[in-house]
Parts: C-alpha cells; structure tokens; sequence
C-alpha cells in the first residue's frame, strides 16, 4: 500500500513537470523507490556451546617426534559472525545475511615437557609448519595463518601461566597453568558456515 502511495504521489509531480510522460516516469522511480528490500538469512546454529574431553581421556607422555591430536580441555563458546551484502536492483533491493563461526580452544598435547610443536595438520592438510626444512613461504604462511588469529606453544616448564584469554574467561583463581605438560591454545579458530571443529593433529618434540 505504502509503495502505491509513494508511486502515485511521484506520478503527480511528475505531470505537473512533464505532463503524461513525466507522470510515467514518475510512477516507475516512485515504485522503484518504495519498493521494500528483499531480506533473507543463510542457516544459522542453535547452540554455540562446544564438548571437550570427558574426564579419563588419555594424555600421552611422548618422547623424540610424536603426532598426537591431543584433548581439547577448554573451549570458549562459538562466536557468531554475521555478514551482510545488499544489491541493489530494479523494483527493490534484495539483502542477504550469511552466518560464520569462531571459537577459542585450549589442547593439552602431551603429560611431559616438550621442546615444541614442529607441523600441524587439520583434516590431514598441514596447515602451520615450524620445521626449520620448510620452505620460507611456509613458514611466512604459518606465521600469517588466516586459520586463527593466534597460536601459542606451551612447553610446560615450571614457571608457566596459564594462557591469558583462557584466564580471563574462566578466572584465575581457576586457570590451570599445565606446568609439566606440553599444550597449545588457538585464540579466534575460524569454523565457516558449519561450525565444526576440524580433525587437528600436532607433531610435538620432546
């Protein structure tokens, strides 16, 4: 109704300045103007929330070079990202919002001390490399991953903290340290439209 109005009352200034040709054009720009805005959304999840490791899940103690996937032994919840793109069209615009993931998690690698983490792999595809063989690309790529926005390699001595995101959520009084095992903590890890967490896999050195 409001789009009829709009078009009519544009159609009237348009004879008044151009007579039936004008009321023409007038009606269209005036349709094309009060048209309403065509939204439509991509699918969303219902529950943001992620499971980590059930208690009594084994914690290697590995020596030299071991792949291990690890247990993640905290997750924040999944972050919902929503992006929205508009186009503009004849008769109305349409607007489209997709939803994207990301998520903080904590891995708890090994139940010794390690020397590092040398390669990642993500549903068998290495990802991030260390390895001082790799070629200087790689090693820029893993420095610069659009995977995560951080990555940091905990090797469990001593005088370790608790990792700072990590403590911010859950409290200090309850951040665990991990002092003598070796852990990794992925800070923004981005999920895609899915939001599922991939298949990691870490070659630790100890």
């Amino acid at each position: 109704m409001a789009q009829l109005i709009v078009a009519t009352a544009a159609a009237a200034v348009g004879f008044a300045i151009g007579g039936p040709q004008g009321a023409q054009i007038g009606f269209t720009l005036g349709s094309a103007l009060a048209a309403p805005t065509q939204k439509s959304q991509g699918p969303r999840l219902s529950d943001l929330k992620v499971s980590g490791t059930e208690y009594g899940q084994t914690i290697p103690y590995c020596e030299g070079a071991v792949r291990t996937a690890g247990q993640i032994v905290w997750a924040s919840e999944r972050r919902e990202i929503a992006t929205t793109t508009e186009q503009g069209g004849k008769g109305g615009g349409a607007e489209s919002t997709t939803y994207t993931y990301e998520v903080d998690l904590l891995y708890l690698l090994t139940d010794n001390e390690i020397i590092g983490v040398r390669r990642i792999w993500n549903n068998g595809k290495l990802v991030w490399t260390a390895d001082a063989g790799a070629t200087h690309d790689s090693l820029d790529a893993s420095e610069n991953s659009e995977l995560w926005t951080r990555l940091t390699v905990y090797n469990g001595d001593v005088a370790q903290l608790p990792d700072p995101t990590y403590e911010a959520s859950v409290t200090t009084a309850k951040a665990v340290a991990y002092r003598g095992r070796g852990s990794v903590f992925i800070e923004s890890l981005q999920l895609g439209n899915s939001g599922r967490i991939g298949n990691f896999k870490f070659e630790v050195i100890s």
